[in-house]
């Protein structure tokens, strides 16, 4: 009897050494998942905070024309587009500048002007800028001009005004024109006919070295897409006009 019961005292004894010492590992392995739990606590934070950081600090950055002096700004417009494209805008000092879907300036009210009067009344243009260099207002680079609903005024005077245009440099910036129309006029001023664009683009095709001006217009109510393109290393542009509704092409 004495024997078993050391034997038993025994047993009991090996287990609670056995219970503490397993205790003890798995304090410690608890320690080990909660300091593992709180780096990675930390270590997420650090990143979101980071994230947080980089979006806030991104987009104060966009915000910076929101700081812009109007009338330097329209200046600076209107200079570039002139020696860039040769037009002369009367720009309003009042515009909105928006971030989405890319920073931009909306004017609205313009004239396009020539040198004798008023080209076109344009309700509505947008200018992309660049993202980078928006620190300085004199250092900022247009990137593409959207021009909504204008109406174009051609006479035998300025008649082939988007031919010419293509002998500027469109390698650095898009110029579109949409919803507008081009009212032809005879030597009495009057219209003689309205041409209908609904979508227009110049842009440089840098495989051919060439500029090509892409439209597609309606006239009487008739459909066609007209297809330029300035070879200005061989002085030649190419004409190309499509009447879907005729199959033909000219």
């Amino acid at each position: 009897m004495t024997k078993h019961n050391f034997f038993v005292n025994f047993l009991k004894k090996v287990n609670l050494a056995i219970n503490s010492l397993l205790e003890k590992k798995l304090n410690k392995l608890n320690f080990i998942f909660k300091k593992k739990k709180i780096l990675n606590s930390i270590r997420s934070n650090r990143v979101f905070g980071a994230l947080a950081t980089l979006i806030f600090l991104f987009f104060s950055y966009l915000s910076i024309p929101y700081f812009y002096n109007s009338d330097n700004l329209t200046d600076n417009i209107k200079n570039q587009l002139s020696r860039k494209l040769n037009i002369n805008l009367s720009l309003p000092n009042n515009y909105h500048y928006n971030l989405f879907p890319k920073p931009n300036f909306t004017f609205q009210d313009i004239k396009l002007l020539n040198q004798d009067n008023k080209l076109a009344s344009i309700e509505d243009m947008k200018i992309y800028i660049s993202f980078s260099k928006l620190f300085s207002l004199k250092k900022i680079q247009i990137k593409s001009i959207i021009l909504n609903k204008v109406n174009f005024d051609l006479d035998k005077s300025n008649y082939n005004f988007f031919t010419e245009f293509l002998n500027n440099d469109f390698s650095n910036l898009d110029f579109q024109v949409n919803d507008s129309n081009i009212f032809y006029r005879n030597i009495k001023n009057d219209v003689l006919f309205i041409n209908k664009i609904n979508h227009l683009k110049y842009y440089f095709d840098f495989k051919d070295k060439k500029n090509i001006l892409l439209a597609n217009n309606s006239i009487f109510n008739l459909p066609y897409n007209v297809e330029i393109k300035d070879y200005t290393n061989e002085k030649e542009i190419f004409h190309k006009v499509n009447f879907d509704f005729l199959k033909l092409q000219v």
